[in-house]
């Protein structure tokens, strides 16, 4: 390597640096960094030979939430600039659907279903996709004439369905409570969302961040279900609330048992 090819690599890596402001650990040793800077440093040597293709194993499981959500975006942004290829293994599904153009999700070392993010979220192919995308809420039914009965309501299913036992998935963000007192013209009309014929009783509340997680049990003669749902932002129901159960079809799944 002659001296302006080396002047050109070593602006190169100056560069890579100062764009993810990592620029005043030059003269730092490896013991010296913390784990995110350590993941910086190893993603400026990954990119700095010019490869097609880097392979990026569980590269954030050791960092905290806040510098996990930093370093990803650096890294997804410098990738796409330099026109990089990445294979990435990862247990998280949120970083999977960040960070990947295609996801294959592996169930017991058989890819289980491949394709793009919006895909496998809206059109899981088994009960182990969808939950793999996020907490939902599992039932057991039977379909008759493309329907299934379940508390939370009846769903359409596949006609080819008919006389099989089923498993119902429905994710905890598909289900939306309003107090008893709404107008139920304002709760029928919402969206075509299917209103359940029981009543739930806000059991606890959990903020999580931008969404709080609500435990309901919706007594059905003498058999409690518990129910949650994840509604965005804050909670304003109280413990014990009786409150009216709706559910977004579109988030609803039904596969044969």
């Amino acid at each position: 390597m002659n001296s302006k090819e080396i002047s050109a690599q070593t602006n190169k890596i100056q560069n890579l640096m100062n764009e993810i402001n990592i620029s005043r650990l030059s003269d730092s040793f490896p013991h010296e960094l913390s784990g995110g800077q350590q993941q910086q440093v190893a993603l400026v040597r990954a990119i700095a030979s010019d490869p097609k293709i880097i392979l990026l194993d569980e590269p954030y499981s050791n960092l905290d939430s806040r510098l996990k959500e930093k370093i990803r975006d650096q890294m997804l942004h410098i990738l796409r600039e330099h026109n990089i290829s990445a294979l990435l293994v990862t247990h998280d599904p949120e970083e999977a659907m960040f960070m990947s153009d295609k996801i294959g999700v592996l169930n017991n070392g058989v890819v289980e279903q491949f394709g793009s993010p919006i895909d496998l979220y809206l059109r899981p192919k088994s009960a182990f996709i969808a939950e793999f995308f996020g907490e939902i809420n599992l039932f057991e039914g039977s379909v008759d004439g493309g329907l299934v009965n379940t508390v939370l309501g009846t769903f359409k299913c596949s006609k080819k369905l008919n006389k099989n036992k089923v498993t119902i998935v429905i994710r905890n963000e598909a289900i939306k409570l309003y107090a008893v007192n709404k107008a139920m013209s304002e709760i029928v009309n919402e969206n075509g969302f299917i209103v359940s014929p029981y009543f739930g009783y806000v059991m606890e509340t959990r903020l999580l961040a931008g969404s709080t997680l609500i435990h309901l049990s919706l007594k059905v003669n003498q058999t409690n279900y518990h129910i949650h749902a994840r509604i965005p932002g804050l909670n304003f129901f109280h413990i014990n609330e009786k409150v009216k159960v709706l559910t977004d079809p579109n988030q609803i799944f039904v596969f044969k048992k």
